[in-house]
């Protein structure tokens, strides 16, 4: 995967999840959790949420779960 296609898939994501905020349901939830799961399966391997969470893959430079 070329770093410009997880950008554009990246902002699939989040236009859909944008779209899903404002006419929620849970089929489209599950939907986009897969999908959100096989980008970064895609991106990084086969790891869990939990553990790229801890990895903060994807967080830009400087950021921090102490920011939030």
């Amino acid at each position: 995967m070329t770093r410009a296609e997880l950008i554009r898939r990246t902002r699939q994501l989040v236009d859909e999840g944008d779209r899903l905020v404002a006419d929620p349901s849970l089929g489209a939830l599950q939907v986009w959790l897969q999908r959100s799961d096989d980008l970064l399966s895609a991106a990084w391997g086969t790891m869990d949420r939990y553990h790229l969470s801890w990895l903060m893959v994807g967080k830009p430079r400087g950021s921090s779960v102490a920011a939030r």
